[in-house]
């Protein structure tokens, strides 16, 4: 009866340490590849750089538009950049100008 006990108490070890080995497994491969797991956070982590440089790309598109909006709108009219404009927009030359031409 002794080595009968003896007996069932190493397979209860065995079949703990199994056990354990398994869950040990099965818990590193979902910290791993699972939906919250570490390949996860690393591409939504990629995700975000990736927006953040794209806000700041449009947020300095937008604040060049907004410079441009202010210096065009009535009561803060900038007359030089508007005369630039126009003559970059519609080719408006003044009378005693000299246009110069290159061809590339």
């Amino acid at each position: 009866m002794n080595k009968s006990l003896v007996l069932k108490k190493k397979i209860y070890l065995f079949f703990f340490l199994v056990f354990s080995f398994v869950l040990f497994l099965y818990l590193s491969y979902s910290l791993i590849t699972a939906e919250r797991g570490i390949i996860s956070y690393n591409k939504i982590k990629n995700k975000n750089i990736l927006y953040k440089n794209e806000l700041l790309l449009l947020n300095n598109i937008n604040n060049e538009l907004e410079d441009k909006i202010s210096r065009l709108s009535t009561p803060t009219l900038d007359l030089d950049y508007l005369d630039q404009q126009v003559r970059l927009k519609t080719g408006f030359v003044e009378k005693d100008e000299l246009v110069v031409i290159l061809d590339k």
